[in-house]
């Protein structure tokens, strides 16, 4: 019941800013301006993250605003060089508070497949303890 408010309360929130989306010309400034010291302080940046959501809170876009955001990360990752990690799809439903906030088993499954799938490959060693998300951590490897 409280989840179900909580996507009441989502849509609420949500809905007029997602129906009419645009990257606001600040936003992307920002973006491009952290590659950008990312690169000048010698960071390696794997790629720019799009994070899971739920089923609800992607209906809350219009297909004018998912044309919108998908072009432009397309767009912003080719001119900066580097790979869209696109995650909106990896989870169910039940792995989200509100539609897109990540109850705790979400953002373990969301994290351990974040490793395998990408993170992984670019880690010479293993990640030491003081990173372990868990006791379990050894099932990273």
């Amino acid at each position: 019941m409280i989840r179900k408010r909580w996507l009441l309360q989502t849509r609420d929130e949500y809905t007029d800013i997602l129906v009419n989306f645009r990257v606001a010309p600040e936003a992307d400034r920002l973006f491009r301006e952290m590659l950008q010291t990312c690169r000048h302080e010698g960071i390696q940046v794997i790629g720019l993250l799009r994070m899971p959501e739920g089923t609800e809170f992607k209906k809350l876009y219009s297909s004018e605003a998912t044309q919108c955001i998908d072009s432009y990360l397309r767009d912003l990752c080719r001119q900066e060089h580097t790979e869209l990690i696109d995650a909106s799809n990896w989870l169910e439903d039940d792995c989200f508070a509100d539609g897109h906030h990540l109850l705790p088993p979400g953002a373990k499954r969301f994290t351990l497949r974040l490793w395998n799938e990408v993170l992984k490959k670019h880690v010479e060693t293993e990640p030491s303890s003081s990173l372990a998300l868990s006791r379990g951590s050894r099932e990273l490897r």
